[in-house]
């Protein structure tokens, strides 16, 4: 990690808040972030001392750092700072975050089932997305096995470049729309790291995209 990555935040025990911020120094064990957003107010929001949170730290790279923290102090100074403690004392572990960001993402997305006879595909729209999973609308789903694995392929652009995805997958539930058509939900069991980390890069980028368009109107 180093000044000026970006960073996720969310409270340690639920997913009630969910933050981004950046790296603004590193002292010792201590970091100094700008204050965070709200990711569902875009507001700064004020973090009480002693506040377990977890994070995920982004570089220029693409990279990122998962690690647990505690908010210890604040920096009163032209550009306020929170003050978190991230090392020694805490977890510094590569662990998933409890809930994954989930954006809104409107592109075609192929369903290909797997299984014996299960050689026919259909092509849906994407709901929203996350690394954890996605939820596609379809005119039919009805004809697919549904406790059967499925192959997911679609195209997300990362860093102004098209990144290809053919992920298995596990359906997880579907809702009717009042126009008859069936949003569906799938997981992403057996996602790799690199796939993962690319598409949680996907998402903070959304996330940012969305807070800087709703900063402009």
């Amino acid at each position: 990690m180093s000044p000026g990555d970006q960073l996720y935040i969310e409270h340690y025990l639920s997913s009630e808040g969910k933050y981004i911020s950046r790296i603004a120094e590193i002292k010792e064990d201590i970091l100094h972030i700008h204050y965070p957003v709200c990711l569902q107010t875009n507001r700064k929001m004020y973090l009480v001392d002693g506040r377990r949170i977890k994070c995920v730290a982004y570089n220029a790279n693409g990279k990122m750092f998962f690690f647990s923290g505690r908010v210890v102090g604040r920096m009163m100074q032209s550009t306020p700072l929170l003050k978190i403690a991230y090392a020694k004392e805490f977890t510094h572990e590569k662990e998933q975050m409890r809930e994954y960001v989930r954006v809104d993402f409107n592109e075609s997305v192929e369903i290909q089932p797997v299984g014996e006879g299960m050689s026919h595909s259909i092509i849906g729209i994407s709901r929203n997305i996350s690394a954890g999973g996605i939820a596609v609308v379809v005119n039919n789903f009805t004809y697919l096995y549904k406790p059967s694995p499925y192959l997911l392929r679609f195209t997300l652009v990362i860093e102004g470049k098209k990144r290809s995805f053919v992920l298995a997958s596990e359906y997880v539930r579907k809702e009717a729309l009042a126009d008859g058509r069936l949003v569906i939900s799938f997981r992403f069991p057996q996602i790799n790291a690199e796939d993962r980390q690319a598409m949680m890069r996907f998402c903070f980028e959304q996330q940012l995209l969305h807070m800087k368009k709703s900063k402009q109107s």
